[in-house]
Formats: structure tokens, C-alpha cells, sequence
């Protein structure tokens, strides 16, 4: 069972502006493949268009829909989100598909030229003794990159990295840089996580 969420912004507001539609959207809502189910919350992030001085929202059912749904509890928010830079861009302060996830004080996020494997850039992190962890993240790489994920398919991970002046012998996951990938089931649930951990025997390495 399906039913549509069709918002829609408007460069006018007021009853007698008139209807001043200038962008609106069909997004799906995917109901469980059951004959029923219990009180569950759909949602979707909709993107702010340029010139939008009002909102509106409706959901109406597919052609295809046939049964009895309740819907109740209809909200708007506001999500207070990191800045992700415009896609494809070497322009940008950030990289394309990353936010700053956490930037302590007496640590530097930067979108580095500096260093780089490839396409003269990478995501370098800088930082002092802190108690606060340091780092860049992805929210959802993988789904924009591939729309499809086969099972029993192998995935290959990895990453190119390089170090300088790093503590050497950690002794505890407080001392220790690593990059780690998460994986989630349709419902958010957390599959499992895989981590690497950077090569610190050593203050400084370069590794491909």
C-alpha cells in the first residue's frame, strides 16, 4: 500500500494573493507489505526552494490504493542541519556529501588542498589534546552513489590516508584515529559497524 506526500511552496500568501505555486513534488510513502499495522510515523526532509513565502501539504492515496488507513498528527519542523556543499563542487568549503560531525576546540576541519591522493583535495583533520573526538562524516554516501545493493555481493572499503605528528602506541579508543563505516537495514536499524584503525606505531605515515 502506497499513498503520496505532495508538498508544494508558493511565492504568495494570503487568501487573496491568489494560488502562486512554483514548485511542488510527488514523494511516495511506502506502507509495510501487511494487511495492517499499528500507529507508525512517515516522514521526509524537503529542501527550502529559493522565493517560498508560504508551505502546503497533502496526502492523498495512489489510483492503486485500495483499504481504510488513518492518518493523524500532521507536523511541519524546521531541521537545524550542518551545511552540505552544492554537489560536484571543488568550490566549496565543504566536500561534496560530508559535514563537519564534530569540530571541538583546539581541533581545524578543513576541504584540504594541501595534501591530497587525487583531485587535488581531502578532508583534513587537525588537532590538539582535546576530550572531545574530532571528525568528518557522511551522512548516506552510499545510497546516493547506487540507487541498488544486492545481497551477498561483497562491498570493498577503504580509504587513502596520511599522518603527521600523530601520538604514537594508543592505549586507549580516546587516543586512536579511525575511519569506520556503518551499516543500517531499511528500518534505521544498525546492522553492524566496521572500523579501521590508522597505522600509529609510528608519528607520521603515508599510506595509499
Amino acid at each position: 500500500m502506497e499513498r503520496i506526500d505532495n508538498p508544494i511552496f508558493h511565492n504568495t500568501i494570503g487568501n487573496n494573493a491568489g494560488w502562486g505555486e512554483f514548485w511542488a513534488s510527488d514523494i511516495p510513502l511506502v506502507f509495510p507489505k501487511t494487511t495492517s499495522f499499528d500507529w507508525m510515523q512517515f516522514y521526509v526532509d524537503v529542501e527550502v526552494q529559493e522565493g517560498a513565502k508560504a508551505l502546503s501539504v497533502r496526502l492523498h492515496p495512489l489510483g492503486r490504493f485500495s483499504g481504510t488507513v488513518f492518518m493523524d498528527g500532521l507536523t511541519v519542523e524546521k531541521l537545524d542541519l550542518p551545511q552540505i556543499s552544492e554537489i560536484g563542487s571543488f568550490e566549496q568549503d565543504l566536500p561534496s556529501y560530508w559535514t563537519k560531525g564534530s569540530e571541538p576546540g583546539g581541533a581545524t576541519l578543513t576541504w584540504a588542498k594541501d595534501e591530497f591522493v587525487s583531485m587535488g583535495r581531502s578532508i583534513k583533520i587537525e588537532k590538539n589534546v582535546t576530550d572531545e573526538a574530532a571528525m568528518w562524516e557522511s551522512e548516506n554516501m552510499v545510497d546516493l552513489w547506487s540507487e541498488r545493493h544486492f545481497k551477498d555481493v561483497d562491498i570493498k572499503m577503504g580509504v587513502s590516508y596520511k599522518t603527521s605528528g600523530v601520538n604514537v602506541n594508543p592505549t586507549t579508543d580516546d587516543q586512536k584515529w579511525w575511519v569506520s563505516y556503518s551499516f543500517y537495514k531499511e528500518d534505521g536499524s544498525m546492522i553492524g559497524e566496521k572500523k579501521f584503525e590508522l597505522d600509529q606505531t609510528t608519528a607520521s605515515t603515508v599510506v595509499g
